[in-house]
C-alpha cells in the first residue's frame, strides 16, 4: 500500500506552482511591456527619420535580464552603453547585432535630384566694319602748264644790266607777265593778293581739289574772281577765317615762298632751323613760316636781292622778286632751263 505524501511536500509543491505561476505573470508583462516599447519606439523611429529597430530576437540578453535563472523576475542592472541611450528628447538607437544586418530604410520619395539648366552665354560679335576698298583722296600736283617762248619782250624800265632781266623777260616771252600799256613793266611795284592769284593761273593748272569759298569782300564781277577761285581750288592760296579774301592786301616775301611750296607739295626740310640760319634776318621769319622758308630755300627758289644772305621776309614782293621766284619755281620743276645769277640762293 503506497502511503500519502507528506502534507508539507503538497504543501510545497502549492508553494511552487503559485511562484511559477507569479513569476510567469511577470514575465508576461516584461514581455508585453517590451513589445509595447519597441512598438512605441519603431513608430518614433519611422517618425523621426526612419531608423532600424532590431528584432527582439535578435539579443535576448533583454529576457535574460530580466527573468533570473529561477525563474524570479529581478531587475536587470546592466547600465545601457552609451550608444543605444541618447538625449532623451531624441529616439534610442538600438546597436545591431554581428551578423545581422539592420534593413536599410529608404525614403518613400526619393528627393527629384534636379540639373541646373545651363544657359550658354550669347556670343555677341562685334561690328566689324570692312575696309574701305576705294583709295583714299589724294590731291593730284598742279599741272604745269608753260608756255612756249615767242618774240622777246622789252620793257622800257627794265635795261639787260637789270638784276631781274633775265627772269623778268624769260616770263614775258611766255605770257606768264605782262607789261603795261606804256610799255613799262615797273619791276618795283608791289604785287597784292588778286596779282598773285593771276600769275598762278597763267601757270598751274590743277583738277579742283577744294570747295569753291565765297568770299565776303569779293563781288561776282571782281575782275579776279576766276583767278582767285583757280588759285584758292589748286591750294595756293586761302581766305581769312572771317571768310575774307583781301584781294588788294600786298603779299610778302615769305607769303609768297610758302604758296609756292604749298602749292606744288615741296619736300619739307629735315632741319629747318639749321637752314634759315644761314640768312642774317632768320629772326625776322615768323615761326610758322620756318618750315617753308628752309624747303624753298633747298629747292632754289629763293631769289635775293641785293644782299643774298637777306631774306626780308616780312617786306611786301615786288614785280621783279615775283618774276624770279616764278621763274626758280618753273626751274625747280623742270619746266625751265636754269639762269645764272648771283642772287639765287644756293642750298
Amino acid at each position: 500500500m503506497t502511503n500519502p505524501p507528506p502534507a508539507d511536500r503538497r504543501a510545497r509543491n502549492r508553494d511552487l506552482g503559485f511562484d511559477e505561476a507569479i513569476a510567469m505573470l511577470v514575465a508576461f508583462g516584461a514581455v508585453g511591456a517590451i513589445l509595447w516599447w519597441g512598438l512605441s519606439q519603431k513608430e518614433a523611429d519611422l517618425v523621426q527619420g526612419g531608423q532600424a529597430v532590431p528584432s527582439l530576437g535578435a539579443d535576448d540578453s533583454l529576457l535574460r535580464g530580466l527573468v533570473s535563472p529561477d525563474g524570479n523576475a529581478s531587475p536587470t542592472s546592466e547600465t545601457p552603453s552609451p550608444a543605444r541611450i541618447q538625449d532623451g528628447r531624441s529616439p534610442q538607437v538600438a546597436v545591431p547585432s554581428p551578423g545581422i544586418s539592420p534593413a536599410a530604410v529608404s525614403p518613400a520619395v526619393a528627393p527629384a535630384v534636379v540639373a541646373p539648366v545651363v544657359v550658354a552665354p550669347a556670343v555677341v560679335s562685334p561690328a566689324v566694319v570692312a575696309p574701305s576698298t576705294s583709295p583714299l583722296s589724294i590731291a593730284p600736283p598742279p599741272v604745269l602748264v608753260v608756255p612756249e617762248a615767242k618774240t622777246a619782250v622789252e620793257f622800257s624800265d627794265v635795261p639787260t644790266d637789270y638784276w631781274a632781266y633775265p627772269f623778268i623777260t624769260a616770263l614775258a616771252q611766255r605770257g606768264i607777265v605782262t607789261g603795261f600799256s606804256d610799255g613799262t613793266f615797273k619791276p618795283d611795284e608791289t604785287v597784292n593778293r588778286s596779282q598773285y592769284a593771276a600769275i598762278i593761273e597763267t601757270i598751274f593748272q590743277s583738277a579742283a581739289t577744294q570747295n569753291p569759298i565765297a568770299f565776303r569782300d569779293i563781288p561776282g564781277d571782281f575782275w579776279a574772281v576766276p583767278a582767285i577761285d583757280t588759285a584758292v581750288k589748286a591750294g595756293f592760296l586761302k581766305g581769312y577765317p572771317d571768310e575774307t579774301f583781301q584781294p588788294s592786301q600786298p603779299i610778302s616775301r615769305v607769303q609768297v615762298l610758302a604758296s609756292l611750296v604749298s602749292g606744288l607739295n615741296v619736300s619739307q626740310s629735315t632741319a629747318p632751323a639749321d637752314v634759315v640760319k644761314r640768312y642774317q634776318d632768320s629772326a625776322q621769319i615768323p615761326a610758322w613760316a620756318v618750315p617753308v622758308a628752309a624747303s624753298a630755300t633747298e629747292s632754289g627758289m629763293v631769289v635775293n636781292y641785293p644782299a643774298v644772305d637777306a631774306l626780308n621776309p616780312n617786306q611786301p614782293i615786288t614785280r621783279a622778286e615775283i618774276s624770279a621766284v616764278i621763274h626758280q619755281a618753273l626751274v625747280a620743276a623742270g619746266k625751265l632751263d636754269p639762269i645764272s645769277s648771283d642772287y639765287i640762293v644756293r642750298p
